[in-house]
């Protein structure tokens, strides 16, 4: 009867931990998306997943107008390798049934502890440092093609990113570009 007991607190442990992955996804990405308007939120996502502003603007509606629902969204559409319309019908189902995104993982076989269940959690927590650096870098330079690459844009619009052996011209300019930076910030 003891084993029972353990066994069924185990599950349920279980499949909340698997609900909470979602929600800190969405919590997280609602909170760097609060500080952006939607056509710059739209750019950033259009630069990290590459789907066109328009359809991202869909998706925002299809999701309820929350863009932490769409970046999940696409993020499991990616895990899952499902079109984003099967994902939102799957997500709608979910939502009112009162069940939310744990359907979708059921539906495809994830189960709470289980090797897919930890290759998506390690999915999302790698998705969820990268926006975080998005949002960081964004919030700097206000360029979603620069934003969590670490690079630099120049005057002739050439993006340069760091990493690799970079040319003395590109440190120089990088350099220069820095102190003008500082110069404006004592202003």
């Amino acid at each position: 009867m003891k084993k029972f007991f353990f066994t069924l607190a185990l599950t349920v442990a279980s499949l909340t931990l698997f609900a909470q992955n979602f929600d800190v996804f969405v919590t997280h990405m609602n909170e760097y998306t609060r500080r952006y308007g939607n056509t710059e939120i739209a750019g950033l996502y259009n630069n990290y997943y590459g789907v066109p502003e328009s359809t991202l603007n869909l998706y925002y509606s299809d999701f309820g107008n929350n863009w932490g629902n769409v970046a999940l969204g696409l993020e499991l559409s990616g895990i899952f390798g499902i079109p984003m319309p099967d994902v939102f019908g799957i997500y709608r189902e979910g939502v009112s049934n009162g069940q939310g995104w744990g359907v979708m993982a059921k539906r495809y076989g994830i189960k709470p502890g289980s090797a897919a269940f930890h290759r998506m959690k390690n999915t999302l927590g790698k998705s969820h440092r990268d926006w975080g650096g998005i949002f960081g870098d964004y919030g700097k330079t206000k360029n979603p093609r620069v934003a969590g690459r670490g690079g630099y844009i120049f005057d002739t619009g050439v993006v340069k990113f760091k990493g690799g052996k970079a040319d003395k011209r590109f440190e120089k300019q990088v350099r220069k570009m820095n102190k003008n930076n500082n110069k404006r910030g004592k202003r």
